[in-house]
């Protein structure tokens, strides 16, 4: 592992990658019409994120692929337009394509 900006990630630590669906990053109380939305959502997980912002995510997959298509559902079914799919190694948010090359994906 090299010495840098970017995390250094061994082989048996893989298995700590998975890639979610981001759908929203609100400061204060989330507005009634988000809410109604994320309340149609199962297992959406709150993550508190720096300068007071808490991160929404949902659904936990081990491919890039599978977050994708779920990433797909949420935008065209519940209506998330802003939905994108971040990875996280451990509690840690890493870029999604040094994920997936890690993961040989």
């Amino acid at each position: 592992c090299l010495v840098g900006s970017e995390m250094c990630i061994r082989d048996s630590d893989k298995n700590k990658i998975v890639f979610k669906v981001q759908i929203g990053s609100y400061k204060n109380q989330l507005p009634v019409e988000v809410l109604t939305k994320f309340m149609t959502i199962k297992g959406v997980e709150q993550t508190e994120i720096e300068n007071e912002l808490t991160r929404y995510t949902t659904g936990t997959f081990k491919t890039y692929d599978e977050a994708q298509a779920y990433k797909t559902t949420i935008t065209e079914e519940k209506g998330i337009k802003g939905a994108f799919v971040i990875a996280l190694h451990g509690d840690e948010l890493i870029p999604v394509n040094q994920a997936r090359e890690l993961l040989g994906e």
